[in-house]
């Protein structure tokens, strides 16, 4: 099944802190996010996933980013996950 969409908002939470604010810039996945096409990649892979049965399947922009890090960094599956 195709991932749930994310509701996105730019407005700044109730609490007084923001995401950016809680986040490691120094992380792989991080500084992965401003790198890649995002939009471009999920609809391109988009169509792979079934639209109407299973559980809503993994983020793809989450599994690309996953493969990516591995491939690059030479990770196993456990330690990419890890990081």
């Amino acid at each position: 099944m195709k991932p749930m969409t994310k509701r996105t908002t730019h407005e700044q939470p109730m609490i007084g802190w923001s995401l950016g604010m809680v986040l490691d810039p120094r992380q792989e996945l991080y500084r992965l996010a401003g790198v890649f096409d995002w939009a471009a990649l999920e609809a391109e892979f988009g169509g792979l996933y079934c639209p109407n049965n299973g559980r809503p399947g993994v983020p793809i922009r989450l599994m690309a980013g996953l493969h990516l890090l591995k491939h690059t960094f030479g990770h196993s599956d456990e330690e990419v996950v890890q990081k």
